[in-house]
């Protein structure tokens, strides 16, 4: 009966991480340059999420229950699986968020604001990113040029033959094992 008794939709795991803690990003795309040549219009997306599994955040921390009975002598095993909490917001417009008293909030402004530094972030992220390409690229192509053609390892003429096998009759065959001569 207690895995029967299990609330089966709880999100009180939502309210134990303040928003400060959740993820936050936003999607600038709509005021992008570039994206005019497209006819591409909109508003500036932001979203925050929490309970996300990824590998940079955390391993989902699933919650399993399970419990065995007997009835008619007939042994069962009954299990839940318990998903971690998560959520995702969604808002338009550059988001952050703040407190009116004790209470959190979200205060939406319609530009970046001085001290946002999300942007100068990414186009960072990006440059290292870019940098990185290029090292790689850099040194995967020496490594091509260093690559060669020529037989490397033991030199055939130190290497001798020997038949190993005969057939029936006169008729030799061309098999033959090599070793390598001592000098």
């Amino acid at each position: 009966m207690k895995i029967l008794e299990l609330k089966l939709v709880d999100t009180s795991g939502l309210s134990e991480l303040p928003l400060s803690e959740w993820e936050s990003i936003f999607d600038p795309t709509s005021k992008m340059s570039e994206v005019k040549d497209y006819e591409f219009s909109g508003n500036i997306i932001t979203n925050y999420s929490m309970g996300i599994c990824t590998i940079f955040s955390e391993v989902c921390q699933d919650k399993i229950h399970q419990e065995k009975f007997v009835i008619d002598g007939e042994q069962y095993l009954i299990k839940s699986i318990e998903s971690q909490d998560d959520a995702t917001i969604i808002i338009e417009g550059y988001v952050n968020e703040d407190y009116l008293g004790e209470i959190e909030i979200f205060t939406i402004r319609d530009n970046a604001g001085e001290g946002d530094s999300q942007i100068t972030i990414m186009y960072a992220i990006s440059g290292i990113m870019v940098g990185v390409a290029v090292c790689f690229f850099v040194w995967s192509n020496r490594k091509v040029k260093k690559t060669t053609t020529e037989q490397t390892g033991i030199d055939p003429k130190d290497l001798c033959a020997v038949s190993i096998g005969s057939s029936a009759g006169s008729y030799q065959t061309n098999r033959g094992t090599a070793y390598l001569v001592e000098k």
